[in-house]
């Protein structure tokens, strides 16, 4: 009896030692409003652009302060229960950690800028028809207009370097070297890149990023910055660079937001403009408005307005667009 019990320790204590050294985290969001886009015809349920997600992320103590670690994330689309086209949408990647010298992942991952900077000062968290962050990218996501796109939220086959350390969060991102079968002097075939830092003081954070998105000739610089007053969360950001898709004509670009977050008791009123402008060709304001009431940590419900200006949007007679839906975590 006495060695069975001795037995039955010293398994529970290599298993223990077994799961502190590993972990496996499955998490996800399913979110779904009732809403009309800007520029279209009819309202619809759908999901409201914050991107309902299947996740898989873990990592392996390897001892010495180093880690392996990786993330899989499955985009899809709850009103119909289709996937997106690109199975792991999200994210998908595996790399090394390690305590003091930071880590380095492989595969489709965010870029530097937008997860460190560009994602992070937008008061409408860069979900729902209100989302602000696509005006400072100069790359509208409404369908009514045909914004530049200069900027890219991941890459596909890259690696990305972070480090964090003393308030400080840097990072690095290069994608695969284009080859489009005429020579690596063509400007298309560049290697896209994107690099940031921010830092965080207490109550504010400030943060800058550069990149060429596409390797295609385009760039953008893009500062960011956010303040916590207790009694309201304010942010503000500023873009500039240059368009030169196709060997067309370069033009400059730039787009900015401000915006604000207030919290009364379980809600949380969101509110901001944002405007982006390509010169010699398109302009385009958004203002917009929400409310989110949150009913635990990890579920609320919501509703966003926006409103679009400039003469990006003169010719289309819906300017419109609101949301009202849910959203749950876990």
């Amino acid at each position: 009896m006495k060695k069975s019990l001795l037995a039955l320790a010293v398994l529970g204590a290599f298993t223990g030692v077994a799961s502190a050294q590993s972990s496996l985290t499955i998490y996800g969001k399913v979110d779904q409003a009732f809403g009309h886009k800007a520029g279209a015809n009819i309202s619809t349920w759908s999901d409201s652009g914050a991107r309902s997600r299947l996740g898989f992320k873990g990592s392996e103590d390897l001892g010495g302060g180093l880690k392996a670690n990786f993330v899989l994330e499955h985009s899809l689309n709850p009103d119909e229960g289709t996937a997106n086209a690109l199975f792991w949408h999200g994210q998908s990647w595996v790399g090394l950690s390690h305590s003091t010298y930071g880590s380095l992942g492989v595969g489709r991952q965010y870029t530097a800028a937008f997860s460190l900077i560009q994602d992070t000062i937008d008061p409408f968290n860069g979900g729902g028809y209100a989302e602000l962050r696509s005006m400072l990218l100069v790359n509208d996501d409404t369908g009514v207009g045909t914004k530049a796109g200069l900027t890219e939220v991941r890459y596909n086959n890259s690696l990305r370097y972070d480090y964090s350390g003393y308030g400080i969060n840097a990072a690095l991102s290069l994608g695969e070297r284009k080859n489009d079968g005429v020579t690596f002097t063509n400007k298309e075939t560049d290697r896209p890149l994107s690099a940031a830092v921010n830092y965080t003081m207490g109550a504010l954070f400030v943060g800058a990023g550069v990149e060429n998105a596409e390797g295609d000739g385009n760039y953008l610089v893009t500062l960011g910055a956010k303040y916590n007053m207790g009694f309201a969360t304010v942010s503000a950001g500023y873009s500039t660079g240059t368009i030169d898709n196709a060997g067309t004509a370069a033009a400059d670009v730039n787009g900015w937001l401000i915006g604000a977050r207030v919290p009364f008791g379980k809600a949380d009123l969101k509110v901001g403009y944002a405007s982006s402008k390509i010169d010699g060709a398109e302009s385009m304001g958004k203002l917009a408005i929400g409310v989110d009431y949150n009913l635990s940590k990890r579920t609320k419900v919501y509703a966003d307005y926006a409103r679009y200006s400039g003469n990006a949007v003169d010719t289309v007679e819906q300017k419109n667009a609101f949301l009202v839906g849910i959203q749950t975590n876990f």
